[in-house]
């Protein structure tokens, strides 16, 4: 069976965090999720910051920081058995 996992890593200052926002039995309820913890990020971010998207990653980072903060968040498709 298929799970797909979000999950939001970020650094700040040096300091690194990983969460497991989620496990959905389908892609359309893990990008819902992905979609809202996204936009709460993008909240919070100012013009010093620059991100990349897809539909299934996100990923940004403080301009002019050397990347000592950043924020990844992404969509994993696991097999579970």
């Amino acid at each position: 069976m298929k799970v797909y996992v979000v999950i939001d890593s970020g650094g700040y200052e040096g300091e690194h965090d990983v969460i497991v926002v989620g496990v959905y039995s389908t892609m359309e309820k893990a990008k819902e999720k992905f979609a809202e913890r996204v936009n709460m990020t993008k909240d919070d971010m100012n013009d010093k910051w620059e991100f990349e998207e897809t539909e299934t990653d996100f990923w940004s980072e403080e301009l002019y920081r050397c990347s000592r903060n950043w924020n990844h968040i992404w969509i994993e498709e696991r097999e579970v058995v």
